[in-house]
């Protein structure tokens, strides 16, 4: 069984289906996940990732917020790119034939990941309080789970 996506960990995602959209998107992690995904957080090479960022129980995951923003580039079939793979980024998702890997860019961390009521699929906010900063209108990934590691930071946008 393949563990759980790590929406920071690395570029690559696959995913089920294939969106038209391409652009900047927010990537937000679920409010919960099962006791066997729970377990996978104390197994290699998931546990490793986890300590490596400050993370010693499945607790401590930011669940139920957004976690980072990243450019959605390019979808390809993971037949194209499988081969490329690192054993670590095959464990972190499933990459069966057939499935999209969803290809993205600038992957950035929040300092502070925010609560927000996301749902499965991709779909646009609108944020009048501003608490996504220039980021206020902008489509949102949402995650079935999600770790955030730390990945090299980008300047803010303005």
């Amino acid at each position: 069984m393949p563990g759980p996506p790590a929406p920071l960990h690395s570029s690559k995602h696959p995913r089920s289906w294939q969106p038209q959209y391409r652009g900047p998107i927010l990537i937000h992690s679920s409010r919960s996940f099962n006791h066997a995904e729970q377990d996978l957080c104390h197994q290699a090479p998931f546990n490793s990732v986890l300590k490596a960022h400050g993370i010693e129980y499945s607790n401590q995951l930011p669940l139920g917020k957004v976690i980072a923003v990243a450019m959605l580039t390019n979808v390809v079939i993971a037949d194209q790119i499988k081969a490329e793979l690192s054993p670590q980024e095959l464990a972190f998702g499933d990459f069966r034939s057939g499935r999209c890997v969803w290809m993205f860019e600038d992957m950035t961390p929040l300092d502070t990941p925010i609560g927000y009521k996301g749902r499965q699929s991709i779909f646009e906010i609108v944020s009048a309080a501003g608490i996504f900063g220039a980021w206020n209108s902008i489509v949102f990934w949402s995650l079935l789970f999600g770790i955030s590691p730390a990945v090299p930071a980008r300047p803010a946008r303005t």
